[in-house]
C-alpha cells in the first residue's frame, strides 16, 4: 500500500497532471461589511468553442457523473459537487482502505460566458491498516456548459517574506499589521485547455486613487506566470496598505485587461478573491469570484 507520504504527494504534486477524460462528462460566501470596490474594465471575451472534459480527474472505483444536458444552476451545482466528491474519494482509495469520509459543497456559482462558474470544496480522510490519510480542505473552480467541463485547482502558491510585502511605514495607513494580519492576494486561473503566459502588474495609485490616466503611480508587484492547461496560481503576497491599486494583465503579450482594485479593509476568508482569468475560449478578463456577468 502507498505510504502516507505518497498520498500527500498525490494531493499536492499530482494536481499538476492534466487529464482529458474520454467519455467522462463528468450558498454564496458572505463578504465583509465594507467590501472592496469592484469596477472591472470591460474586455473582449471570445465565445466558448471548445468541448470535452479537462482537468485533473483521478482514476478510481467511483465513476464521475454525467454532465447535465440542460445546465441549469441547480443541475450544474449538483454535478460539480458529485464530480468533486468522486475525485476526492478516488484520490484516497486503496484496496485495503478500512473506512473513509468525504464531504463536499459548492460555495458559489455564476452564469457567464455561456456557462456556469462554480467553486467547489471537499474535505475527507481515509484509514488503512497501518496509516491514516487526511485530505484536508481543497477547492477547485469549475466551468460547465452542456458540452464542456473544465476543472482548475490552486496548483501553486507564490509568496515573499512578509517584511517584503508592500506596506506603509505608518501602521495607521495599513489595513493589517505587517507579518500579523493577512495581506491582499489574487489568483490567476487558466480556464482553457492550452498553455498561456500571463503578465500581471499591480500599481499603487494612492490613498484615494489617482486619475486612471495619471502616471503618478508606484509599482507594487510585477509577475509573469506560465500556466499549463487548466492550471492556477495564487499570488499570496501583494500588499498590506490601504488604498487604490491598478491591476494590469497581459495575455501572451497581446490581449490586455485593467482593473481598479480598492483595498480599504483587510480581506477575510469569506471575501471572494480577485481573479485574472484566461477564459474557456482563450480570452482575458479580471474579475472577482463569483464572477460578474459584465
Amino acid at each position: 500500500m502507498p505510504s502516507f507520504d505518497r498520498r500527500r504527494y498525490l494531493h499536492t504534486a499530482g494536481a499538476g497532471l492534466l487529464w482529458l477524460v474520454a467519455g467522462c462528462t463528468g450558498g454564496s460566501p458572505t463578504g465583509s461589511s465594507s467590501p472592496p470596490t469592484r469596477t472591472p474594465t470591460r474586455t473582449s471575451v471570445p465565445t466558448t468553442t471548445v468541448a470535452g472534459t479537462y482537468g485533473d480527474f483521478v482514476d478510481g472505483p467511483r465513476s464521475y457523473p454525467d454532465r447535465p444536458a440542460d445546465p441549469s444552476r441547480e443541475a450544474v451545482r449538483e454535478y460539480v459537487r458529485d464530480a468533486e466528491r468522486a475525485r476526492t474519494y478516488n484520490a484516497l482509495f486503496e484496496p485495503d482502505m478500512t473506512d473513509s469520509s468525504v464531504q463536499c459543497r459548492t460555495t458559489d456559482d455564476r452564469a457567464a460566458q455561456g456557462g456556469h462558474y462554480v467553486l467547489a470544496s471537499c474535505s475527507g480522510y481515509a484509514n488503512y491498516p497501518e496509516a491514516h490519510a487526511d485530505w484536508g480542505q481543497t477547492s477547485a473552480l469549475y466551468f460547465v456548459t452542456a458540452d464542456l467541463t473544465i476543472r482548475v485547482a490552486d496548483y501553486d502558491s507564490r509568496h515573499i517574506h512578509c517584511t517584503e510585502v508592500f506596506a506603509s511605514s505608518d501602521p495607521g495607513e495599513n489595513f493589517a499589521a505587517v507579518c500579523e494580519g493577512g495581506d491582499a492576494s489574487y489568483r490567476v486561473y487558466n480556464v482553457h485547455p492550452e498553455s498561456h503566459t500571463v503578465a500581471v502588474t499591480v500599481e499603487f495609485l494612492g490613498e484615494n486613487g489617482a486619475d486612471e490616466t495619471s502616471t503618478a503611480s508606484q509599482t507594487v508587484l510585477e509577475r509573469d506566470y506560465t500556466l499549463a492547461p487548466t492550471a492556477g496560481v495564487k499570488e499570496e503576497s501583494v500588499t498590506y496598505r490601504k488604498g487604490v491599486y491598478r491591476v494590469r494583465a497581459t495575455l501572451d503579450g497581446e490581449t490586455k485587461a485593467t482593473y481598479r482594485w480598492d483595498l480599504q479593509f483587510a480581506p477575510t476568508a469569506e471575501d471572494p478573491p480577485l481573479v485574472v482569468l484566461v477564459t474557456p475560449a482563450g480570452g482575458l478578463t479580471i474579475r472577482w469570484v463569483p464572477l460578474q456577468t459584465v
